[in-house]
């Protein structure tokens, strides 16, 4: 006599074969794949930000779990809380970022403005504008129009915090 027929219970059990089953291993770990790829393609495109003279400041989730067994930090559990983009206004021009090259207004903030974009669509929560050495009124206005926040700073302070920022590597390593 069969003792599940004895005891009256009727337990149901899912049945499937291997292939299911490899299957479903086989589309999760697509799924995880993508999903890392994904997010190594936006720390890429905020590395290019950071090139450009931005300062980007990375949130590192990785897990308690897996920092204790050496994966210091994965791609999926970053974000980019605040990206910094600099301007220098000089009269009708300014110079953007750490370029050295001198752009009319109209195309520096054209420029702030794809940076800014570049941000946002890679997960950027705060994008802020600092004006380096002056503090332009014009400037200010833009800021506000396209929802920047605004930091008044002085080049050297600037030139300190970007050269601190490249030379750390801990700010964006994909």
């Amino acid at each position: 006599m069969d003792t599940e027929k004895a005891n009256g219970s009727k337990t149901k059990w899912i049945k499937f074969s291997v292939r299911t089953l490899m299957a479903i291993i086989t589309l999760v770990a697509v799924c995880l794949a993508s999903w890392i790829a994904f997010e190594k393609h936006k720390l890429r495109n905020l590395e290019e930000l950071k090139q450009q003279g931005a300062i980007v400041i990375l949130r590192n989730g990785t897990p308690q779990w897996l920092r204790e067994i050496g994966v210091d930090r994965l791609s999926p559990f970053c974000s980019a809380p605040t990206v910094e983009l600099y301007v220098t206004p000089k009269g009708n021009d300014a110079i953007v970022g750490n370029s050295e090259s001198l752009t009319t207004k109209a195309i520096a903030q054209k420029l702030i403005l794809d940076q800014a974009s570049t941000a946002r669509t890679n997960g950027a929560e705060h994008i802020q504008l600092i004006i380096v050495d002056s503090f332009d009124r014009d400037w200010s206005m833009f800021a506000s129009d396209n929802s920047l926040a605004i930091i008044g700073e002085s080049s050297e302070r600037y030139v300190a915090r970007l050269k601190a920022n490249l030379e750390s590597g801990a700010n964006i390593n994909p």
